[in-house]
């Protein structure tokens, strides 16, 4: 079964259909190189420090993160990386972003509605900033 090959940017949905996106057209490349819905998926944002390393997936608001992508998170979170699920209104020009957590809960990782915050893009940016800061001080506690 060959897949349609893609028509609209998965990250803003505008056609594309004009346009030649290279690989980032995964169907066009791929085919029916994997069975079913199999298919290759991207990570907006990574980042390591010292082997520890922060995964953050951007989505506009109302935009789900697909179950695909979602197993994958997941299991990267298995492997003990942060991984961070931003949304930011859409349309709309606010300075909020809702920023949740893969945690654990009863050792299955989730993204869970009640570890949703609505934070500045300031207040990310110190997310980052600590998260960069806390690899650092692991780091020095192993030597």
């Amino acid at each position: 079964m060959t897949t349609p090959p893609l028509r609209r940017c998965p990250t803003c949905e505008q056609s594309i259909s004009h346009l030649d996106i290279g690989f980032r057209d995964w169907a066009k490349w791929l085919g029916d190189t994997l069975p079913g819905k199999i298919g290759p998926t991207d990570v907006d944002s990574i980042l390591e420090r010292h082997g520890r390393f922060l995964v953050i997936e951007y989505k506009s608001w109302g935009k789900p993160v697909s179950i695909g992508q979602e197993i994958m998170l997941r299991e990267l979170a298995k492997l003990g990386m942060n991984v961070w699920y931003v949304q930011e209104p859409m349309g709309k020009t606010s300075d909020k972003l809702i920023l949740t957590p893969m945690l654990e809960y009863r050792t299955v990782f989730r993204f869970a509605k009640k570890d949703a915050e609505r934070i500045t893009i300031e207040q990310f940016r110190q997310r980052i900033s600590d998260w960069y800061a806390e690899a650092d001080n692991r780091e020095e506690e192993v030597k």
